[in-house]
């Protein structure tokens, strides 16, 4: 039996009918039959709504087929034959519109001396229910009329395309309605588009490591590891309990995580399968710039001028003794701690895979820092600053012999084996909501070598910070394919495609979307790699000079959501508080104790949101026009007003803003956006 909800009405209605036939012959059954006609009533609206709502999805993918027609003859019409263009208009309707069976016309009226190219398009359309009104189908049309200007501009453009994980449920979406985008738009060799996959990093693709901070001389390098409290005196007992962190952290508004186990379909899926070869970047090595962490380690005694107490301390790590008179910090103990230097690049060749083999960077990238940032660790840490910018929302090139410049090699850290709110042991794998635990759990937490005199603390909140663990021997739990992932590479996405004239390319590229959970969304970073992947400054160099005549540089800027972190499972009163991000964890000091001080999710999406605005202002002040698309489908009221003030904003005008909240709504938005770009444009 079909059970879908148009022969489950009809069904109804039809038993509807049968019993009031019964309810006529019975007097008594006047209440009844009063009931029963207004069921039908009922039915019969429902029914006209569902009609409806079918008659105006058609209406929307009519005109979309009318528009690709129209652009598509016009942008043949000097190669081909007023036959040949009147069967090509048909045959792109007739591709695009599967509802029912288009009948299409193609005329080519004069306007101003100049040939258009019109299509108007109908379509009976089929009615669920149009038989209980006498009505089988109802007729829809659309018309499209496109012009080759014969402009010779150039034209650049960026596509920033949100992948976190809210776009789950409509990622086919995005791949329809930016793919129509790209037909549209791509009409010669004068049109140049790049592929900009973001989610709460970027991974731009870079296989040049002179743009790359292999050797720590950003300021914010590991920022989350270095002289991270990783062990206490074995014999010490801590007389401290870390609660709950400084103020309110509040709620996630990220809706980018994800707990189930992935799908077999997934990972058989050759489109979301990562190839490392493919986009060049080179496997990780070591740079000799991190303290050595493979085992056998060659130790130093060293005595602690608190408790008088030695210790065997490994090469390049250091002894903390206890803050006598105060236990807030310590718990009254000495501490092993991290080393630092300690370098992202480094720690990837000290994870070994499951199939004994080493882990390679994928290729994304934190956040550059700001100059608020560099002038706060300058006056208050009293750090050497070369040079104070806000690189994380300018085009300045990466320059080697300033490490605030260059791009740091993103590195989720391994995460505690526990669930922070049970306490249970969790085996290093895929994060599931079932069993609970942190979001990247990959590796066995280690235990420091008991001769030391150390002993592995068993608190959540300080156990991520150790980088023993990264010691070669350990196998790691590592999954990069979308969307479930977890390792040093977890929740990054696929490289940026970079600027190209080759249509298929594209196609390709956005054919092959996907969503990426965890992590959360941070919209400057999508909008800044948009912008650099159309620079003329390095780290790519593709596009032209700013200022050249007759070349036009754009960004597309489409996200579901508002800027934020996601949650990190049972992490939230722990030092990390979030998932990692281009900005590190939001318990890190970058975000928590620099001049940002965000102690809450809220915090944390109004320092994005200001950072957003900054680049849009920088990227528009050069001469790049933005475009901003809000595709909401499932923000509330206080989401969809932050999410569309923050995108008007960043807009060059009021019309370069988009809303949509559907497939035919978000075609509509790439389309109007692609109206004027190339040679071809729509002008009805």
């Amino acid at each position: 039996m079909n059970w879908s909800a148009p022969s489950c009405l009809r069904m109804c209605a039809s038993r509807i009918g049968t019993g009031l036939a019964s309810l006529r012959s019975d007097a008594s059954g006047a209440v009844a039959l009063i009931f029963a006609l207004a069921t039908a009533a009922i039915f019969t609206l429902v029914g006209v709504a569902v009609d409806y709502s079918r008659l105006a999805d058609a209406k929307a993918k009519l005109q979309l087929a009318a528009d690709s027609a129209a652009l598509s003859v016009a942008r043949d019409a000097a190669a081909t034959t007023a036959n040949q263009r009147k069967d090509r208009a048909q045959q792109v309707v007739a591709a695009q519109f599967r509802i029912a069976s288009p009948s299409t016309v193609e005329t080519e009226p004069v306007v101003g001396g100049v040939t258009t190219y019109a299509v108007a398009a109908t379509a009976d359309v089929p009615l669920y229910f149009g038989g209980l009104i006498g009505m089988k189908s109802m007729r829809v049309g659309a018309q499209a009329t496109a012009v080759a200007s014969g402009s010779t501009d150039n034209y650049e453009i960026a596509l920033a395309l949100d992948n976190t994980g809210s776009m789950a449920t409509v990622i086919n979406d995005l791949r329809i309605a930016a793919g129509n985008f790209v037909n549209s738009v791509m009409t010669g060799p004068n049109v140049k588009v790049s592929v900009v996959p973001y989610v709460a990093a970027v991974n731009p693709g870079i296989s040049d490591l002179t743009m790359i901070d292999t050797q720590k001389k950003s300021s914010f390098h590991a920022d989350f590891l270095r002289t991270g409290f990783i062990a206490p005196d074995k014999n010490c007992v801590l007389n401290w309990g870390i609660g709950a962190p400084v103020g309110p952290v509040g709620n996630s508004s990220s809706g980018d995580t994800g707990g189930s186990a992935i799908d077999l379909i997934e990972l058989l899926n050759p489109f979301r399968r990562f190839a490392l070869g493919l986009f060049g970047v080179s496997r990780a090595h070591a740079q000799a710039i991190t303290p050595n962490t493979y085992p056998p380690q060659s130790t130093t005694s060293m005595t602690s001028t608190s408790s008088g107490k030695s210790f065997q301390v490994p090469a390049g790590f250091r002894l903390r003794p206890f803050d006598i008179g105060n236990s807030v910090d310590d718990g009254g103990c000495d501490w092993l701690i991290n080393p630092w230097p300690v370098s992202h690049y480094d720690l990837f060749s000290r994870i070994k895979t499951q199939s004994g083999g080493v882990a390679a960077w994928k290729g994304c990238v934190e956040a550059r820092p700001s100059a608020a940032e560099l002038n706060h660790i300058q006056a208050n840490w009293g750090w050497s600053v070369p040079r104070i910018e806000d690189y994380d929302v300018k085009d300045i090139p990466p320059d080697s012999t300033d490490g605030n410049s260059l791009f740091v090699p993103y590195f989720w850290p391994d995460e505690p084996d526990i669930d922070k709110a049970t306490g249970a042991y969790i085996a290093p794998g895929l994060y599931s909501s079932a069993t609970g635990g942190y979001h990247n759990n990959y590796m066995q937490d280690r235990a420091p070598d008991p001769v030391w005199g150390f002993q592995l603390t068993t608190n959540p909140e300080l156990l991520g910070h150790s980088i023993l663990r990264y010691d070669g021997v350990t196998p790691a739990f590592i999954k990069e394919s979308w969307p479930n992932t977890v390792g040093p590479n977890a929740s990054c996405p696929d490289a940026v495609l970079r600027l190209t004239n080759n249509k298929s390319t594209v196609a390709n590229k956005i054919a092959a979307l996907g969503y990426w959970y965890n992590g959360g969304t941070v919209i400057s970073e999508g909008l800044m790699w948009a912008w650099r992947s159309i620079s003329p400054n390095p780290p790519y160099r593709d596009g032209v000079a700013y200022g050249t005549a007759s070349n036009k540089k754009a960004i597309v800027l489409m996200t579901d959501g508002v800027n934020g972190l996601a949650d990190n499972g049972s992490a939230a009163d722990t030092d990390n508080k979030s998932d990692y991000s281009a900005y590190g964890y939001m318990g890190s000091t970058r975000l928590h104790s620099t001049s940002n001080r965000t102690r809450s999710y809220d915090a944390v999406s109004t320092l994005f949101d200001t950072r957003t605005l900054a680049a849009c202002a920088n990227a528009k002040a050069a001469g790049v026009r933005v475009f901003t698309i809000l595709f909401n489908h499932g923000l509330d009221a206080t989401q969809t007003t932050r999410a569309t003030n923050l995108l008007k904003t960043c807009a060059t005008s009021g019309s370069d803003f988009y809303a949509a909240n559907d497939l035919a709504s978000l075609n509509a938005a790439f389309s109007g956006i692609s109206s004027g770009m190339g040679k071809l444009r729509l002008i009805k």
